[in-house]
């Protein structure tokens, strides 16, 4: 202990100070020492509440400042599965929340990094732009299934597909790829998810099959383009089972048939894979019951099903490269078709080959340059753009010009003089009309007298014929009180009694 007069250090308890000989009172030393550590009262509550406050204010910190763009469409992702339907006949809705994504992430910042991708990947320093729909996330991703979504029953995989969306092709991005757009987002999900389908009620599943449609369908167009499509002669009536059978409306639909009443229509059509084929492509023909018969059917737990047949492409026509790839038999061909497209016979052709100092467009450094005879005259045009048919025949649509041949100079001058960019040599004269397998001749009698495509008052009209004209006729066809003649293909007028045609046979 201390002195209470001088300071000095001395032994606890003693009375006296041993440096200036003062008496200590022992009763202050206590009251000091007590002074020295007063009684503290801590209020345990309040640091408590102290502390829980701090801790939001933290978390409230962490969140402000990790509050970046984070998008999982996945997650955003919402399947439907509509009520009432029978396993195999299950329909899934796809959707996605995006206004519910705009709630979760910082459409500000999703804006900003937009408008610095922008003037980082154009050009052009001036912009305009909505920056309301840079903040709206739904114009950065586009999502599809792959799969279809009707006709589905139990154990049904369906993927859903996420790709970059409209904001990337408006400001001349269309070649961005999925990592770009995650990038700009700042996500990291998988490319696809898959919903598998379960639930559906059991029902009894009616096959609606047209057999051997496969023999109905027919190639069309260029090798590489080429499309698939029905043929006209599509069974009319199909037997189903003993209650139910199909009647052909049109080429591809049929109506569904229970007791002589309607019960919905029928559909058969190519998957979305059956264009721009090539000989051996494989696509899909499908069979597809509209929601009428679905929902006639459903009253007793029937499912009518999907029509699903995979079919590999025949051939399809190829342009002809060459020349020295026409043969004199394929003249008849030019012929047949030139007939077909103008009504006029060819009287002679010539070969054409573009002169070095011209510059062609598409299919056209080479061509056949036709002669032709209307009402006595002689006329030329020009036949490019030359296909070989998937059956072999030479084949165009491409016909143009029509200049008047005077007879003032030799044919092959006038000829050359109509078409200068052309080095020109002779082919073929035809001593007489090629009448491609016809059986005679027909004139209408009438004005725009109806061409159908079928030989029935029911079929669809695919033009008029004209009064006075004459039409080369290939069959005939008694149906419907009326003689149907066939003046091409898909093409029929009819003939009552001689009053609207005139036919001559060969």
């Amino acid at each position: 202990m201390k002195c209470q007069y001088c300071g000095k250090e001395i032994p606890d308890n003693a009375k006296f100070c041993g440096y200036c000989g003062k008496q200590q009172d022992l009763t202050v030393k206590t009251t000091i020492a007590e002074k020295k550590t007063p009684a503290v009262s801590i209020d345990l509550k309040k640091i408590v509440t102290v502390l829980c406050v701090l801790a939001v204010i933290v978390l409230g910190v962490v969140l402000f400042l990790n509050r970046r763009v984070r998008i999982d469409p996945n997650k955003f992702l919402t399947v439907e599965m509509e009520e009432g339907r029978l396993n195999g006949d299950g329909a899934a809705r796809f959707n996605i929340d995006y206004g519910y994504m705009t709630e979760k992430i910082d459409t500000d910042e999703l804006a900003d990094r937009a408008l610095e991708l922008i003037e980082r990947s154009s050009d052009s320093p001036f912009h305009i732009y909505d920056r309301n729909r840079l903040a709206d996330p739904s114009y950065y991703i586009s999502w599809t299934t792959a799969d279809r979504t009707d006709g589905l029953k139990n154990g049904d995989e369906i993927k859903v597909s996420f790709f970059p969306g409209q904001f990337w092709y408006d400001y001349g991005m269309e070649d961005a790829e999925w990592d770009d757009v995650q990038k700009l987002l700042e996500i990291k999900m998988a490319e696809d998810t898959t919903y598998k389908v379960s639930g559906l009620e059991e029902g009894e599943i009616i096959e609606f099959v047209v057999p051997d449609i496969a023999d109905h369908v027919v190639c069309q167009g260029i090798e590489g383009s080429g499309c698939v499509e029905f043929d006209d002669k599509l069974p009319s009536e199909v037997n189903i089972d003993n209650t139910y059978y199909m009647k052909s409306t049109y080429t591809g639909y049929y109506d569904v048939i229970q007791n002589n009443q309607y019960l919905g229509s029928y559909r058969f059509y190519f998957s979305d894979n059956s264009g721009s084929l090539s000989e051996g492509d494989t696509y899909h023909v499908i069979g597809m019951p509209d929601q009428t018969l679905k929902d006639n059917l459903a009253k007793e737990k029937k499912v009518p099903a999907v029509y699903d047949q995979e079919l590999k492409a025949g051939r399809f026509a190829r342009y002809i490269n060459s020349l020295s790839e026409i043969t004199e038999s394929d003249l008849d061909d030019l012929a047949s078709l030139f007939y077909y497209y103008t009504n006029s016979n060819i009287t002679a052709v010539y070969k054409a080959t573009l002169k070095p100092t011209e510059v062609a467009s598409g299919n056209q450094n080479f061509c056949l340059l036709v002669v032709f005879e209307r009402g006595g005259y002689e006329y030329a045009a020009r036949v490019h753009d030359l296909v070989r048919g998937g059956d072999g025949s030479l084949m165009s649509d491409d016909i143009d010009g029509g200049y008047y041949l005077s007879g003032d100079q030799p044919q092959a001058e006038q000829v050359a003089s109509f078409y200068p960019q052309y080095n020109i040599e002779f082919f073929k004269n035809y001593d007489a009309p090629v009448m491609d397998g016809s059986i005679g001749t027909v004139v209408s009698l009438v004005e725009k007298l109806r061409i159908r495509e079928k030989p029935s008052t029911s079929a669809r009209e695919v033009g008029y014929a004209e009064k006075n004209k004459t039409y080369l006729v290939y069959s005939t066809t008694e149906a419907e009180g009326y003689t149907w003649l066939e003046i091409g293909d898909g093409m029929y007028i009819a003939s009552k009694e001689g009053e609207w045609t005139t036919f001559k046979k060969n």
